[in-house]
């Protein structure tokens, strides 16, 4: 890993692995090869990746409901064959999932869970799969 300070909007030449980040007191840590500016931190700066951080909060809770919902009706399922193994609640979204359909908008429309020995009741968060056509 490399270490180095830079001044504000001053571009470095950084050479290592990784993944470049600028620690709070403007020094640089790790890297790729290449070219990075730098900028001193300050109020601009701490806004800025609050926001980040708030919006990515935001995008991941929002963007996984419907793989929530089909979590949530997986643990109530008893599943004795293992059919729903790849239904991996830390996906962006349940679209990849065997047995699962969306749309364009990767919006879940369909879940066909037909013949796969499953045993349960149904979740009421299912309701959260708003285009959901086939179950």
């Amino acid at each position: 890993m490399l270490r180095g300070t830079a001044n504000p909007l001053q571009r470095i030449q950084i050479q290592g692995y990784g993944f470049p980040f600028v620690g709070n007191s403007g020094e640089v840590w790790g890297a790729s090869c290449g070219e990075v500016a730098v900028m001193e931190p300050g109020i601009f700066g701490s806004v800025f990746v609050s926001l980040i951080i708030v919006f990515s909060a935001f995008l991941r809770v929002s963007g996984n409901s419907e793989g929530d919902a089909l979590n949530a009706l997986k643990s109530n399922l008893a599943d004795p064959n293992n059919v729903l193994q790849s239904w991996d609640a830390t996906l962006v979204n349940p679209c990849t999932w065997f047995h699962v359909t969306c749309n364009s908008d990767n919006s879940v429309t369909r879940v066909d869970l037909g013949n796969a020995n499953l045993s349960g009741q149904l979740v009421s968060q299912l309701g959260q799969l708003t285009n959901l056509q086939y179950l």
